[in-house]
């Protein structure tokens, strides 16, 4: 099982994503940072971001 992780993100000159701030849970989260970014600079490219992490699980002994 997996969860999906969402922020707010750009991508630099290498073409390589670059996450802003925290990943959070809810994407709609995540979009309130996007448009926080956009709002102050606005000639940024900034879009939405996921990746999916896989669930917790137990070092062995």
């Amino acid at each position: 099982m997996t969860t999906r992780r969402y922020s707010a993100a750009y991508r630099n000159l290498d073409g390589d994503i670059v996450t802003v701030g925290v990943d959070y849970s809810k994407r709609a989260w995540a979009e309130e940072v996007r448009i926080e970014w956009q709002r102050d600079e606005p000639n940024g490219k900034y879009f939405i971001a996921y990746r999916d992490v896989p669930e917790w699980q137990e070092v062995g002994q």
